[in-house]
């Protein structure tokens, strides 16, 4: 709506680079759900840096995965209530990772 590029992402359902591959093409980025900033995220840019970073994963559903894009980086915070987002914001970083 706002003009914001917004990465495709999804739920990391398996530990197969080639399949995540065909699904986002590289590089794409693994990382946490439930972690802060950047902790423990990866971006992939090859079946060696996936094997590295997907070692500690003991759990799929902790995980997900999504498209590196190029260009300035933006974080969307979002309130949900019952299950339904009910205010969101886009903000520009300042000082980017």
């Amino acid at each position: 709506e706002c003009g914001v590029r917004v990465p495709k992402f999804m739920e990391l359902e398996t530990l197969n680079f080639n399949d995540l591959k065909s699904r986002l093409h590289l590089p794409f980025v693994l990382k946490p759900k439930g972690a802060f900033g950047s902790k423990d995220v990866s971006i992939i840019r090859n079946e060696q840096e996936f094997i590295i970073a997907s070692q500690d994963i003991s759990n799929l559903n902790d995980f997900q995965v999504e498209e590196f894009i190029e260009g300035k980086l933006y974080h969307v915070d979002s309130i949900y209530k019952n299950g339904r987002a009910i205010f969101q914001v886009c903000s520009e970083y300042s000082y980017p990772n």
